[in-house]
């Protein structure tokens, strides 16, 4: 299996995973954690898990990286983009 890149260009692996007390997420961050679920370095229940998030927050993630690219995983590109926002109810 080859090992997926980050926006930085790095491998990543299990090991390169951000923390799991990350609270600060960059674009790079968001990328490497989507990135590593599509690549079989982790599921995603077990990324929901180690990172405290809710599903629609990861599905946020990957519908707006689908959509539009990696620079939609910025915090500040939601503006841009705000029909991939997670409508709740």
């Amino acid at each position: 299996m080859e090992l997926p890149y980050d926006l930085q260009g790095n491998r990543i692996s299990v090991s390169s995973l951000p923390a799991a007390t990350t609270k600060r997420w960059t674009a790079n961050r968001k990328y490497t954690v989507l990135q590593a679920i599509r690549h079989g370095l982790i599921t995603r229940e077990a990324a929901l898990e180690r990172y405290h998030m809710r599903e629609d927050e990861l599905a946020h993630w990957e519908r707006a990286q689908e959509a539009h690219g990696q620079n939609a995983l910025r915090v500040t590109r939601v503006q841009q983009y705000p029909h991939v926002r997670t409508h709740r109810k």
